[in-house]
């Protein structure tokens, strides 16, 4: 899988914490109970770029999402 951006829907996250355990280098829970993304040591709806070694973990996440919170697009990729 190639470069990936995700993003939450922090509205319609419901807190299962799946991403969490699916993807806890990318995914965190706030101090509300709301899933957040990592960047840059802080915590943000996003999006974000994942790597590539995170893009598959990521992609489980976002399936397991009894929400459906979870948005992954194709990363941009820079003109050569």
């Amino acid at each position: 899988m190639a470069g990936i951006r995700v993003e939450v829907d922090r509205e319609v996250c419901q807190s299962s914490g799946y991403c969490v355990h699916t993807a806890p280098q990318v995914f965190a829970l706030d101090a509300e109970g709301i899933v957040a993304l990592h960047s840059g040591g802080e915590l943000t709806g996003g999006p974000i770029e994942v790597t590539a070694g995170q893009a598959e973990l990521v992609d489980r996440a976002a399936w397991d999402c009894p929400a459906a919170a979870i948005t992954i697009t194709a990363a941009e990729s820079s003109p050569s």
